[in-house]
């Protein structure tokens, strides 16, 4: 809100992405009591990283994106 970052989620455990990102993204939705169609707005980090866990991260994000009708944001962690 107000171009503050929201909500934050990070796993270091490259082998467990696609069980985790959806549990990840429910806790986060819940700690700010929102709804999943309240997101206006997604961004997701492309790289560098684990090529999976990117590629995890994008497939949900741009599912999430396209589903809902909002704006997708790629950044590098690089930057």
């Amino acid at each position: 809100e107000d171009s503050q970052q929201t909500f934050l989620v990070e796993n270091s455990n490259q082998r467990t992405h696609s069980d985790w990102i959806h549990v990840a993204l429910n806790d986060g939705l819940a700690k700010n009591k929102w709804k999943i169609s309240d997101l206006t707005h997604i961004a997701i980090d492309r790289g560098p990283g684990s090529f999976t866990g990117v590629r995890v991260g994008f497939n949900l994000a741009k599912t999430l994106s396209y589903a809902l009708g909002t704006y997708l944001w790629s950044i590098s962690s690089l930057e």
